[in-house]
């Protein structure tokens, strides 16, 4: 299991589309997405726990998101599966959901990068100065690059998949973000028409 997940991030290519071809179970997969939602709930209490004290600091809310992480990280992983499957199927491909559930599995790892970068901006913020302040908001530059990579191996792991095209699978590796944000307008405009009529 190990070699795989550093395979895909050293050699993605080569090792998705083994992982692709090859027998790995979803329950052999669905073990690498918990071990990472459990290492970025470690990682996120700590940043919680580094942050220094502040009036408008929430720990409570902090420790409430990092408990959630084990739980979002495997229903982002199902729902990524089922809407590019979906996108698959619309560009005439045969469904193979399960096949990618497994595949995109050894992609997740990447994410829990995001919570190191919070960990180092923490320990920076400690420093209290108006430089350490700076080089917090730098550090957190490195989220845009994690995300990029992320969006790479999903669009590789939809061509190993599916056998789509270099763009199609970028577009298809997109869609769950696109369909995430069509719903978040949805409910704003929602909540907003609700408001205006004073129902909230």
């Amino acid at each position: 299991m190990l070699r795989d997940v550093t395979g895909a991030l050293s050699h993605p290519e080569q090792r998705l589309s083994e992982i692709a071809a090859g027998r790995r179970s979803p329950a052999r997969a669905g073990a690498v997405v918990v071990a990472c939602g459990l290492a970025a709930l470690g990682l996120s209490l700590l940043s919680t726990l580094a942050e220094p004290e502040r009036a408008d600091t929430n720990r409570a809310a902090g420790v409430g998101f990092s408990l959630a992480l084990p739980f979002l990280f495997v229903a982002v992983w199902v729902a990524d599966a089922w809407i590019i499957d979906g996108v698959a199927r619309l560009m005439a491909c045969p469904g193979r959901r399960r096949t990618y559930l497994v595949t995109s599995a050894f992609a997740v790892p990447v994410l829990v990068v995001f919570e190191v970068v919070r960990v180092i901006q923490a320990l920076i913020d400690r420093g209290g100065s108006d430089t350490a302040d700076a080089t917090a908001t730098a550090v957190g530059f490195i989220d845009f690059a994690v995300l990029a990579w992320f969006v790479v191996l999903l669009a590789i792991a939809v061509r190993a998949v599916y056998g789509l095209p270099a763009m199609s699978a970028v577009a298809a590796a997109l869609a769950p973000s696109a369909v995430m944000a069509t719903l978040l307008v949805l409910f704003l405009v929602v909540a907003s028409a609700l408001h205006g009529a004073g129902v909230i």
